[in-house]
């Protein structure tokens, strides 16, 4: 597996990517009154990097341990349903139990990522799901999905076209998270 160099911090996307990118650079989050340094992003879990789809969203450490968080970012998408959200944080969760020591004795980070353990992330790790609140009004509210059981779910209290207006009619932006709050929704 080929070393990942540095993720890009100026982008043109205003969705998804921009929120991941938004939450990495703004270092830290509160998330059930406790502060989330956060680590990196887009590694891949797979001992064969076959797919994208096996690379994590965010990494994070608080004091409790480490946080694996996949992130959904829209309005109405027709296929990015909450329950694949979950499937594939489970995925994750068996790649990095399988792979830890290959993932840690290939380096496997960013170099603008700050370090880890893959072995701790294998050991003592939350697994959770946060979109913006659109995101969840729409999957929960208009299509009456269900809220993904033994999984924590945040909804953040971000507008969905705030990534639109900070890239305004430039090819390339940093995107900036907005102060927001991470809401829980289930218990």
């Amino acid at each position: 597996m080929a070393n990942p160099g540095l993720y890009s911090t100026q982008i043109k996307a205003t969705t998804e990517t921009a929120f991941q990118r938004a939450i990495i650079l703004g270092e830290t989050s509160t998330i059930d009154n406790e502060i989330v340094e956060w680590l990196d992003i887009e590694l891949p879990v797979d001992k064969h990097r076959k797919a994208r789809g096996h690379c994590v969203d965010l990494i994070g450490r608080s004091k409790n341990g480490y946080i694996i968080c996949e992130l959904k970012f829209g309005k109405n998408s027709a296929t990015d349903y909450p329950s694949f959200a979950k499937e594939e944080l489970e995925r994750y969760r068996k790649d990095i139990e399988f792979n830890c020591d290959h993932l840690d004795n290939s380096n496997t980070h960013h170099k603008n990522g700050k370090p880890f353990k893959w072995s701790d992330i294998a050991n003592n790790t939350r697994y959770i799901i946060a979109a913006n609140k659109d995101y969840w009004d729409y999957w929960l509210g208009h299509r009456k999905e269900q809220m993904p059981v033994g999984v924590d779910c945040y909804s953040i209290d971000i507008d969905v076209s705030s990534f639109k207006l900070q890239k305004g009619n430039n090819e390339k932006y940093t995107p900036i998270l907005p102060k927001c709050n991470w809401i829980k929704l289930n218990q």
